[in-house]
């Protein structure tokens, strides 16, 4: 889960069969660490993207560049499989999908709006890609793979599914509920603390998302190239070279073009939140308290003013795009504490 489908806190639509094919997604209740044996010789591309169209465009580019025939997706749901099997168009497809999710509240023929929202943008645009994907990559394998929201799924030590969500339920209440109702009381060091909980707990998150799914990859996957997705914040390579260590694995930024417009030379590009997490994951409860209160002040502010950007943009009927977000999280990155406590209490 990125910081994106945190910070929007909205829920997440009859052309000819396509030469697609595509894996149906399978419990993983009985994955185990790898011991070697019938192991794949394919070699990883990890293609990092983000809830925006461009990453989707960007990702398409290098599998073409690349040859793959193999494309890993994300956390999908099921029924993205009817449109790459040509049963479905993406337009169809993405209208029942998001009445399903809003138990009936959201019609897109009547609210088209809500394509708006740069996360529900990229998934309509990403089953229009996969929906044409087939006829320009002939006989590329589609597989929807991230154990980690499957059901009969067990992670690697032992986690349920409703162990799971209810981690995944904590995170969403800190960083949003929670945060949200500390602004509003004008408390910003409580709002900050919430942020450092939600961190933690997105840290473990994305350990756990990161295992399983490689786990899984490597029981799964026996093609020779091979493109995984992987939204922000995750590290399924670390996992995949310390379970394959022949297997050559490769990370690409499906973004770096926007990335080197907007950032100079090695400046951290990360979202703040995200740069917490990953310092929790690295460091655990011994990162220097003035750092976790810096990046956690400024965490709260890019969240700031990322939804007021959003509010201003829906009025005018206009989309959000990756640049703009990069230039909040820029800007976000070089605030003191100080300046951050101004922008969230304004």
């Amino acid at each position: 889960m990125s910081y994106l489908a945190v910070k929007e806190n909205t829920p997440l639509m009859k052309t000819e069969p396509t030469n697609l094919m595509v894996k149906e997604k399978t419990p993983f209740h009985e994955i185990a660490p790898y011991k070697g044996g019938e192991q794949t010789k394919a070699s990883f591309i990890v293609v990092k993207v983000t809830h925006f169209p461009e990453s989707i465009d960007q990702m398409v580019k290098v599998m073409k560049e690349n040859a793959v025939k193999t494309l890993v997706l994300e956390n999908s749901p099921a029924s993205l499989i009817d449109v790459v099997q040509g049963k479905k168009t993406a337009q169809e497809h993405v209208r029942e999908y998001i009445l399903k999710e809003t138990n009936g509240a959201v019609d897109l023929e009547r609210n088209p709006g809500v394509l708006l929202l740069p996360r529900l943008d990229s998934y309509k645009h990403r089953a229009e890609v996969l929906e044409k994907l087939g006829k320009e990559i002939p006989g590329l394998e589609v597989v929807i793979l991230d154990p980690y929201y499957d059901k009969e799924a067990v992670g690697l030590r032992g986690e349920t599914y409703d162990d799971r969500m209810k981690l995944q339920r904590s995170i969403t209440e800190n960083i949003e509920d929670r945060r949200k109702y500390a602004l509003a009381n004008k408390d910003f060091e409580s709002a900050v603390v919430h942020i450092q909980y939600g961190a933690k707990e997105l840290a473990r998150q994305l350990a756990m998302t990161d295992g399983m799914r490689a786990a899984a990859i490597a029981k799964e996957i026996r093609s020779d190239k091979v493109a995984v997705e992987e939204g922000e914040g995750h590290d399924v390579q670390k996992h995949l070279k310390e379970r394959m260590k022949e297997n050559p694995v490769s990370v690409t930024f499906a973004n770096r073009s926007i990335i080197e417009k907007v950032f100079k030379e090695n400046e951290n590009f990360r979202h703040p939140l995200l740069e917490l997490a990953q310092q929790y994951i690295t460091k655990g409860e011994t990162i220097d308290k003035n750092t976790a209160d810096l990046l956690a002040a400024r965490a709260c502010a890019a969240m700031v003013m990322f939804e007021r950007e959003m509010q201003r943009l829906l009025t005018e009927g206009r989309k959000l795009t990756a640049e703009k977000d990069y230039q909040i999280i820029k800007a976000a990155n070089e605030l003191s504490f100080d300046d951050c406590k101004k922008i969230c209490i304004a």
